[in-house]
């Protein structure tokens, strides 16, 4: 993360992976932005394969305290990437606010003071902001049929998909490429 060019970085996805990204963005001192369709840094439910491994909830809240914090916006649904003279805008869309109770045994990702700082931002839902960025944003979103993203497809390089060792099937069929695709990205 170290060696990435740029020290301001828009993250798309806050599971797993833009948490990931976030942290380590953060622990090397870059800013950054990540936008989440779901705020999974609260979320806490009965099932918790929904929800931020503690790991990397530690992660992240040590990041938020750090001096680099990273903001955490959400629910912002992106809908488009562009890039322009100065780098990339990302567009999205707010949607309904969701509150997510903690656990009982939940530790909150931000402060109180982290989350009023943050709730600044105006979030009306339906509304567009734009985000604005010199580096390519970080694409985290690891959902099924992420490799055709439609709106952003075009800012990303995705390799061709490769049958399966000894398979005599070349693959020619679009839907046999996508599944693949979504195989390799799973």
């Amino acid at each position: 993360w170290a060696t990435h060019a740029g020290d301001d970085f828009i993250v798309i996805g806050g599971y797993e992976s833009g948490m990931d990204a976030a942290s380590n963005l953060s622990k090397c001192g870059k800013k950054c932005t990540v936008v989440a369709s779901t705020a999974f840094w609260d979320v806490s439910t009965e099932d918790p394969s929904s929800e931020l491994a503690p790991y990397t909830s530690q992660r992240i809240r040590d990041a938020c305290a750090g001096p680099t914090p990273p903001k955490l916006l959400a629910p912002l649904r992106v809908f488009a990437v562009e890039k322009d003279a100065d780098g990339y805008v990302v567009k999205a869309r707010w949607g309904e606010n969701v509150y997510h109770e903690g656990g009982e045994h939940r530790q909150p990702v931000l402060t109180a003071d982290q989350a009023a700082a943050q709730a600044t931002t105006p979030s009306a839902e339906g509304k567009e902001v734009e985000f604005k960025t010199p580096q390519p944003p970080l694409l985290c979103a690891g959902f099924a049929g992420s490799c055709k993203l439609g709106a952003v497809k075009d800012l990303f390089a995705f390799g061709e998909p490769v049958a399966p060792e000894g398979s005599d099937d070349d693959m020619d069929d679009e839907d046999e490429k996508e599944e693949a695709c979504d195989r390799a990205h799973a």
